[in-house]
């Protein structure tokens, strides 16, 4: 492999790797906003049962935080080179698993 096919196959590499992170964060933080649970209260008759619906940034706060930082991760990959995208791509990487165990704790809660 030449010089040249290996910059492309670099490039590619880059553009899948910023496009899923990217896409990662857009449905995190749509995730979010979404009912993640329902409590019904039963009251006594006649009345109907409360309904409380709580999201995933009222389950957790720091959810919606993550996932825009993340977004903001994914463009700073894009302006960065060397060691410093390396140290980036491993910082997303665990942020990227922070979100994935919000997601799972939302999934059991």
């Amino acid at each position: 492999m030449s010089g040249g096919e290996r910059s492309v196959v670099g490039r590619r590499a880059l553009t899948y790797a910023v496009l899923l992170c990217l896409a990662g964060a857009a449905l995190a933080l749509w995730a979010a906003t979404r009912s993640w649970s329902v409590e019904l209260t039963v009251r006594p008759a006649p009345l109907p049962p409360v309904r409380d619906t709580r999201s995933g940034a009222s389950l957790l706060p720091w959810l919606p935080a993550l996932a825009l930082v993340t977004l903001a991760g994914g463009g700073a990959v894009l302006a960065t080179r060397g060691r410093l995208r390396r140290v980036l791509g491993a910082l997303l990487g665990v942020l990227g698993l922070a979100v994935a165990a919000g997601g799972g704790y939302g999934l059991v809660a």
